[in-house]
C-alpha cells in the first residue's frame, strides 16, 4: 500500500530456491533458474542495469548483504534494529543515511564498497 514502509528480504538458498520475506514472513518461495553469479565487480540496487532504466519508484532506508542465506525466523529479529557492522556473515551494510550527494558508503571496518546514486535521488531525514 502506497505510503507505508515495508521491510523486504531476499534470500537465496544454495542456488537452488529464493526466498522473497516481507515484514519478517516468508512470503514467496521459487525455484531459481539459472545460477547465481559470483564474484561480481558491482551490483545495482532498485534498478535493471544501473544506467536509469527501470528504477525503483520509492524510498530504501537501508541495504544489507549476508554471505550466508537467512530464513524468516533470522530475519524477523534484526528487521527494526540498526546493526553494529560486526555481525556474523554481514559482508556489506549501507545505512542510506550520509544525506543529498551521489555517494553512499559501507559502514563495515573490513570493507571499502562504496557506491554511487544515480537517477536524480532525494535525500528524506528521518
Amino acid at each position: 500500500r502506497a505510503g507505508e514502509w515495508y521491510h523486504v528480504a531476499a534470500s537465496a538458498e544454495s542456488e537452488k530456491f529464493m526466498h522473497l520475506i516481507i515484514n519478517g514472513k516468508d512470503e514467496c518461495t521459487n525455484m531459481l533458474n539459472g545460477q547465481l553469479q559470483g564474484d561480481l565487480d558491482r551490483f545495482f540496487v532498485a534498478s535493471r542495469t544501473g544506467d536509469a532504466m527501470g528504477m525503483f519508484k520509492g524510498v530504501i532506508s537501508e541495504l544489507r548483504v549476508w554471505n550466508e542465506c537467512k530464513d524468516d525466523r533470522e530475519i524477523k529479529p534484526l528487521m527494526k534494529h540498526q546493526l553494529e557492522g560486526t555481525e556474523a556473515g554481514l559482508v556489506g551494510y549501507w545505512p542510506l543515511n550520509d544525506g543529498p550527494g551521489g555517494s553512499v558508503f559501507d559502514l563495515l571496518p573490513s570493507s571499502k564498497n562504496h557506491g554511487l546514486l544515480k537517477g536524480n535521488p532525494t535525500c528524506h531525514v528521518r
